[in-house]
């Protein structure tokens, strides 16, 4: 009897199954994962011998997202990747469609489904979709077959070369200050499985004043024919849900593409800002009609405004200092894309917990798990795209017809990156270029600021970072300032030049010269955002190494770099004799990283007592570049004592004093000064400071002297000075003095303490007859 009951039930549940109606929504079906494969086409000759109908017989393993460098080895040109991968028996919707979609494809890529060409797309951080309905086969295996050319240094391949398409600073062998020319799949590629009207994009566009939302829908209607398709729109808070707006509206769809703007009001709402990052989650569903069949697309947004008014930057109204580092996105294998996304997620909890407010994506944007995370984080974002760096045709002979594919592969990368990113509040500055000098792409970037504001008119453009182009333009063209432009705020036409950028690297260490260029930098006497500068610090390469080993890609091509580096260094080590001095290569390695914090701090400390100065992107977050350059290793690795220096040297309220000259005998004099820098923290009143020049060794205090602060709380700089003096050090006894600044009362801020080495005089003669080396020729120091 229970034998019978049990079929019967088994029965009834297959019956209900095949009855229930299918689902009405679209799906995303990711076809990432490490069983792609993956062969080289060094001679580009796969497509004769039709090798999209199957994968060659060496083709070997590899991952998507992923270079194909990791799996060929260091090799550039014509690659093939296979997939193969199985589409829903139904598509849920009648007349529905089937679509690919790639996220990045770095560079050309010719994508094949069963053999037959679906679509060809030049490009590496734009979006786009194939549309393969025609081409797969339901409930049945299909094969995914893309051809990827990316062209080596000076290689022509496919009529392109590498200077004339997006590659920021790519060179075929890695070498220390460059990128490595990578190509491939680079980021996700998907099967969606959608209606014939369906939706491509919801853009938003939120007023932070008033909570009145601008919502633009892209509504594809494929039936051939106009259709008449409601759109429903509902807005929650992005963490909590609940529903706070719902919208309803009507739109006859012509066929092909259609943009639909509504206007909706969000209640009550809140603003995004660092300290609370509030979001929101807008969901817009279609339903066509005559099919009956909805389509639904969600993003998250924020109510914010950032630009630059009054000589600052200013986030929903009120100025702020910006702290920025820059990444090139770099991490070990993978080179721009990481092994695992936790790699590229710590760089921002890491930054964020420094003390940074801004993250910049130098050349390259960042990947859209990055973006998502900066919302959540509020941390704010400065994006640039593959384009904004090093774009120029180098081989003469194509030169003119060249330079007007390579506009369009710029303007097409530069709009990919705005489209991509446009309704993450955190994204707020679009660089167009980086240290590019005056000439063709230079004037075609300036000249772009219409069609891209037209794309997103809510952030700030900066034309290009560093301002290379501002020297050749005023050589050339004396006392025309069209060339001069910096930056455009949301919603302007053309470009402003009242606020400069600059890039004021400065030997290490700083001496009295280099001091005073930091405290004092500001060309044609605009406040300046100085969005790069830093102090760099070595590589542990002994330790790089056996880290590559450790997870198991030790001859990754990145792996073999950095173990030629160590077998060079180790050679000097040898005929140097280094291990009289230190107990292993790590060892030293690991003292240079240490001497960095301090110098970063002295750094920062002169920058931040600039009054001018209304912002820093330091250099850099992580080690990128095949340098050492960065706050954190490859391997995200704290370097010591950065954090705490970083941290310290960003506080809102700081203390910075200076001495100079720092090294002296007990009968000179130094000139010592202090400022307090003051981010709109301390109240309106006046505070005491305490300076005091004590003596390391036994305390004696040869400087004592308490002054009076006046905080107006309209100051026009984030920058206070304390005190400037004249110090006589006649009678000191030698030793290690430390300046120092303490507030009394009213304010706790971080103080930077600076040591002054004093000396005995030396006796007359007291050289002679010594020999001093000098390791090369320094007029000043002899």
């Amino acid at each position: 009897m229970k034998i019978i009951q049990i079929a019967a039930l088994i029965a009834l549940c297959a019956a209900c199954v095949s009855a229930a109606p299918l689902p009405d929504r679209s799906r995303t079906i990711s076809l990432d994962g490490h069983d792609w494969l993956i062969c080289a086409d060094p001679e580009d000759s796969g497509k004769a011998k039709a090798w999209f109908d199957k994968a060659p017989a060496d083709a070997k393993q590899g991952r998507v997202p992923g270079i194909m460098q990791e799996t060929l080895g260091n090799y550039h040109g014509a690659a093939w990747y296979y997939k193969n991968f199985t589409v829903p028996a139904y598509n849920n919707f009648a007349s529905g469609r089937y679509y690919l979609r790639f996220w990045e494809t770095d560079f050309k890529a010719d994508i094949y489904v069963n053999g037959k060409l679906a679509k060809t797309h030049a490009g590496n951080e734009e979006m786009f979709l194939a549309d393969v309905t025609k081409l797969v086969k339901p409930g049945a295996a299909n094969l995914l077959a893309v051809r990827i050319v990316k062209p080596a240094y000076r290689q022509v391949i496919v009529d392109m070369e590498l200077g004339e398409i997006p590659h920021r600073n790519q060179a075929d062998n890695i070498s220390s200050g460059s990128d490595y020319n990578y190509g491939g799949l680079t980021d996700s590629v998907e099967l969606l499985v959608v209606p014939c009207v369906n939706i491509r994009d919801v853009y938003v566009k939120p007023d932070w004043k008033t909570g009145e939302v601008k919502v633009y829908t892209t509504v594809y209607n494929d039936l051939g024919e106009k259709t008449k398709t409601s759109l429903d729109y509902t807005v929650a808070p992005a963490m909590t849900g609940g529903d706070i707006v719902n919208a309803k509206g009507e739109q006859v769809l012509n066929p092909g593409e259609n943009v639909v703007e509504t206007t909706l009001k969000v209640p009550d709402f809140k603003l995004w800002s660092l300290e609370e990052p509030n979001l929101y989650r807008i969901t817009v569903t279609s339903d066509a009609a005559k099919t009956n069949l909805k389509d639904s697309w969600s993003t998250r947004f924020g109510c914010r405004d950032f630009r630059f008014e009054d000589g600052f930057f200013k986030l929903n109204g009120k100025r702020i200092f910006v702290k920025c580092n820059h990444s090139g996105g770099e991490a070990p294998v993978g080179i721009r894309v990481g092994l695992t996304e936790e790699t590229f997620r710590k760089d921002l909890i890491n930054f964020k917990a420094m003390g940074f407010n801004m993250q910049r994506f130098i050349a390259g944007i960042g990947k859209r798990y990055q973006s998502d995370l900066a919302d959540e984080l509020g941390l704010m974002i400065f994006q640039e795209s593959f384009a904004a760096w090093c774009m120029s045709y180098q081989l003469s002979d194509n030169a003119k017809a060249w330079s007007e594919k390579m506009f369009t592969f710029w303007d097409n990368e530069t709009k990919g990156m705005i489209k991509r990113d446009r309704n993450h509040p955190s994204v707020v500055i679009w660089c167009l270029l980086n240290e590019t000098y005056y000439g063709d792409i230079h004037k075609h970037a300036h000249a772009s600021l219409g069609d891209l504001s037209a794309l997103d008119d809510t952030r700030v453009f900066i034309l290009s970072s560093g301002n290379w182009h501002q020297k050749d333009w005023k050589d050339e063209h004396k006392g025309d300032n069209t060339y001069e432009a910096v930056y455009a705020n949301p919603g302007d036409k053309t470009w402003r030049i009242d606020m400069n950028d600059i890039h004021p690297y400065q030997p290490v260490p700083h001496r009295l010269a280099e001091v005073t260029t930091l405290r004092t930098t500001a060309p044609f006497g605009y406040n300046v955002f100085i969005s790069e500068y830093g102090v760099g610090s070595g590589m542990n390469l002994d330790r790089l190494v056996r880290k590559y080993d450790e997870i198991g890609w030790g001859e990754a091509v990145d792996a073999q770099a950095y173990r030629h580096w160590k077998d060079q260094f180790m050679s000097y080590w040898d005929a140097w004799n280094m291990d009289t001095m230190f107990a292993s290569p790590s060892a030293f390695s690991e003292e240079c990283i240490a001497a960095m914090a301090k110098q970063r701090q002295f750094g920062i400390d002169c920058l931040r007592s600039n009054p001018k100065m209304i912002g820093y992107s330091v250099t850099g977050g992580p080690d990128h570049g095949f340098t050492g350059e960065g706050l954190v290793t490859k391997f995200r690795e704290f370097k010591p004592g950065t954090v705490d220096a970083i941290s310290e040297c960003f506080a809102k309220l700081r203390m910075c004093s200076f001495a100079e000259p720092m090294n002296l005998y007990s009968n000179m004099s130094t000139h010592i000064d202090g400022v307090l820098i003051n981010e709109d923290v301390l109240k309106a009143g006046t505070y005491p400071v305490r300076v005091q020049l004590v003596n390391k060794a036994d305390m004696t205090r040869v400087f004592d002297k308490t002054y009076n602060v006046k905080v107006t709380g309209t100051e026009k700089s984030f920058v206070i000075p304390v005190f400037d003096e004249n110090l006589s050090l006649n009678g000191c006894k030698a030793g290690t003095y430390t300046l120092r600044m303490d507030m009394l009362s009213g304010g706790a801020p971080t103080c930077s303490e600076t040591d002054i080495y004093v000396y005995e005089p030396l006796a007359k003669d007291a050289l002679k007859g010594k020999k001093v080396t000098l390791w090369k020729s320094d007029a000043d120091l002899e």
